[in-house]
Parts: structure tokens; C-alpha cells; sequence
């Protein structure tokens, strides 16, 4: 039975309730910002432009990005770095052959319009101004004296397969979902390259194979083209690490592969990269 005696008491539990209710720790702090997604350490870090050219042995015009890249990285490799995007058939009897195709390379070349040969794109975002070999310092436009996003790269590689542990490190809030690529790349692969060009040596006026043409950067294996989300749950003092990256791929020697790494904005452009050489370990670089 309900008495007057036990209303004390009652009042006295809302009461509690509520005080209890008003105290949740779920409540957002009040100077907190709902929009961001990641809360940033205050850090700078070093900022690199990514190069990513799609090419092909059997493309006439290609080498002009090629010789675009070596002389690019010989000027500004600390603030450069690049990726070789093969495109032929594995046939060897077919007139497109070429033994580095890369197939995931479609939904890139469909998502930035790519419609011919020699293409190659800065940051996913400005197509390399032709002729290349005459713009060779062009990917510049895009460079920036510090980077939001710091960049640890660390693997083992072996000669078909190997594994990367990618860390990334935020120095201001983030307030849009960011993506990751991550390339297992190759230098010195020694095979023919079609050459239409006056570059590398052909005075003849027409074009020609060169026959131990050096590919380098060429893209072995990869995480997704378009980028994988980075899980803001998984974000430690604005810090995430990428463990377990798992590739199979061929290479011809193990000591010149090396991971490059592109962090993407929503949009899908690049904000930062890095290339390090394959077994190894680096940290970042801070400014």
C-alpha cells in the first residue's frame, strides 16, 4: 500500500535519476568540435608530391614521362616520388605486350578520365603538363612546405611475396574520411621500351625499341587503387597503425623493391606520400 511515508523516499530516487542523467559522460564537452573526426597532435610533418604515370613498354611517347621522372627525382626527389602504372597484355605475341601490366591500374585511369598514353597525374588531382621531359619540374605546383600527415613505413620483402606495417600520425584535426594506398614498387627492370622520341639517345629521326631500357618504380603489387578508409576507431593519440599488409607479387630482385605509400583526402587526391626502400624501417619525418 501506497503511503505518505514512502513519498520521501520516491522523490528522493527521481531526484537521483535525474542528477545521474544530467552527468552522463556520453554529453559532448563543451568546447569540443562534433565535426572532427580525428583530433590532430599539433605535429608538422615533411610533405612529399606523388607522381603516377600511366605508361606501357609498347607506348611510343612514353618515355617522355619516363625521362621526365629520373630527371625530377635527380632535382627534387626529397619532394617527389613516383609510381610506375603499367598497361599492356602478358601476351607475348601481342603488339601491347608487357610483362609489368598492372590490372587494378582500370578503375584508376576511369576515375581520372585517362583516355591516352603518355598520361601521368600529380597528386590525383593536376595532369603533368606536356611535353613532360620539358616540364620536369611541374609537379611542384602541388608541393607544400609541411604535411598535416606524417608517414612510418616498415616491411619485409622477399621475392614473391612479403608484408608492411604502415603507421600514419595526424597533426591537425581531421574533419573528412581519409584513404590509403599502399604500393609495392620496383626499380631496374631491365626490358625493352618503344620509342618514338629524341630521348635516351635516338638521333635516327624515327622510332625504335630500345632494347635495355631500365624501368624503374614500376608498381608490383597493391592495397585497393582508390584508397581504404582509415578507421577513425582505430586512432590512438592521433595515431593509426596499418598492421598485416599481405602482398604477392613477382619481382626479379628482391634488394630494389620498396613501398610507397598515398594518403588521400575525400576527394581522392593525394595530401602526402612517401617511398622507402623494402626491408627496412623508417619513422617520421617531423618538421
Amino acid at each position: 500500500m501506497f503511503t505518505k511515508k514512502l513519498l520521501p523516499i520516491l522523490m528522493l530516487g527521481i531526484v537521483s535519476l535525474n542528477f545521474t542523467a544530467c552527468s552522463d559522460s556520453d554529453e559532448p564537452k563543451e568546447n569540443e568540435d562534433p565535426s572532427v573526426l580525428i583530433k590532430g597532435s599539433g605535429e608538422k610533418f615533411k610533405h612529399r608530391v606523388a607522381a603516377e604515370d600511366f605508361t606501357g613498354a609498347w607506348c611510343v611517347y612514353c618515355p617522355r614521362v619516363s625521362y621526365a621522372i629520373d630527371e625530377s627525382e635527380k632535382v627534387n626527389g626529397d619532394k617527389f616520388v613516383a609510381s610506375g602504372l603499367h598497361i599492356g597484355d602478358l601476351s607475348a605475341s601481342s603488339q601491347y605486350h608487357d610483362p609489368y601490366n598492372y590490372s587494378p591500374v582500370t578503375a584508376l585511369e576511369k576515375a581520372l578520365k585517362v583516355t591516352g598514353y603518355p598520361t601521368a597525374y600529380i597528386n590525383r588531382d593536376k595532369k603533368w603538363k606536356g611535353p613532360e621531359n620539358n616540364n620536369i619540374n611541374y609537379p611542384l605546383e602541388l608541393y607544400k612546405t609541411t604535411s598535416s600527415v606524417g608517414i612510418k613505413v616498415e616491411s619485409t620483402l622477399g621475392a614473391s611475396s612479403g608484408t608492411a606495417k604502415v603507421s600514419l600520425k595526424f597533426g591537425e584535426d581531421i574533419k573528412q574520411q581519409l584513404k590509403y594506398v599502399v604500393y609495392v614498387q620496383e626499380d631496374g627492370l631491365v626490358y625493352r621500351q618503344a620509342n618514338g622520341t629524341s630521348l635516351y639517345g635516338n638521333d635516327t629521326g624515327k622510332g625504335r625499341w630500345e632494347m635495355n631500357f631500365v624501368h624503374n618504380n614500376v608498381v608490383r603489387a597493391g592495397t585497393e587503387i582508390m584508397g581504404t578508409d582509415i578507421a577513425k576507431d582505430k586512432v590512438t593519440n592521433s595515431e593509426i597503425n596499418l598492421d598485416n599488409l599481405s602482398f604477392n607479387y613477382t619481382s626479379v630482385d628482391a634488394s630494389k623493391l620498396e613501398i610507397t605509400v598515398l594518403v588521400l583526402d575525400a576527394d581522392g587526391k593525394v595530401i602526402n606520400a612517401r617511398t622507402v626502400k623494402g626491408n627496412s624501417a623508417s619513422d617520421y619525418e617531423k618538421m
